[in-house]
């Protein structure tokens, strides 16, 4: 085993080494296939990660813009209660009406 190749090696001891070599082969290539699953897996998982983080920033975002537009109904509707008094108010001079917020 003086070159480090075990399937050469296996195979200079005849048929026994001959199975050998072949359990060894499929070892390595194994191995190597369990290496790639890894690499895709990691590959998997950080894009996984990126899509989190930009669903997290647009989800964040789709708050604030609901923030803005509660804020921009809650001023309207202010607007509206204070046109609705003053219609009031002129048409009915006498009529003691208030807006409650």
């Amino acid at each position: 085993m003086a070159d480090g190749n075990i399937a050469v090696d296996a195979a200079h001891t005849g048929s026994a080494g001959k199975g050998f070599s072949v359990v060894a082969e499929e070892a390595r290539n194994l191995a190597a296939r369990s290496v790639e699953a890894v690499g895709d897996t990691g590959t998997l998982v950080g894009q996984s990660i990126q899509d989190v983080k930009t669903g997290t920033e647009s989800t964040n975002l789709a708050i604030s813009a609901m923030q803005v537009i509660s804020e921009c109904i809650q001023s309207i509707k202010a607007l509206m209660d204070e046109i609705a008094l003053a219609s009031v108010r002129q048409f009915l001079p006498g009529c003691q009406i208030s807006l409650k917020h």
